[in-house]
């Protein structure tokens, strides 16, 4: 009888650990989000492609940029961000999106001069590496190198 309890004990450990151990309760580190991407590939914005950048700095603010599109990093498109877990949110003024390089997969927009918002699910965050899914269009997937 010890040991089938023994064993009961041990089985239900094992399934609990296995639950509270799912993907999506990865916690990245978001000191490693801090500096300047730049996209692994190519990516194409109407009718431009070429690599696409954003850079994350400390206090949740950010800008993203798109060379290709004549836009610099000076004339980029700021936004703030927050990282909770796996979850990258982004939000642009709406006046700052007149630039095809930030029509991107947009998960709700409002109207004129609010907010509007991206948000990523983060598959990779390391020193050197960021890879997210779009939570809108899951097939769209970025992947950036630190510059």
């Amino acid at each position: 009888m010890k040991k089938l309890v023994k064993s009961l004990t041990a089985l239900a450990l094992t399934a609990i650990v296995a639950v509270s151990c799912s993907k999506d309760e990865v916690n990245f580190d978001q000191s490693l989000l801090i500096g300047k991407w730049e996209t692994t590939t190519d990516v194409s914005i109407g009718a431009k492609s070429g690599k696409f950048y954003c850079r994350f700095d400390q206090g949740g603010t950010g800008v993203t940029w798109f060379p290709a599109d004549d836009i610099t990093e000076a004339e980029g498109s700021p936004f703030t961000w927050t990282l909770s877990k796996n979850q990258l949110d982004e939000y642009f003024q709406q006046e700052n999106l007149g630039a095809p390089a930030l029509t991107l997969t947009i998960a709700t927009t409002t109207r004129a001069g609010a907010q509007v918002y991206e948000g990523y699910t983060i598959t990779e965050l390391t020193a050197s590496s960021l890879k997210y899914t779009d939570n809108v269009d899951k097939a769209k997937k970025w992947a950036f190198s630190k510059l």
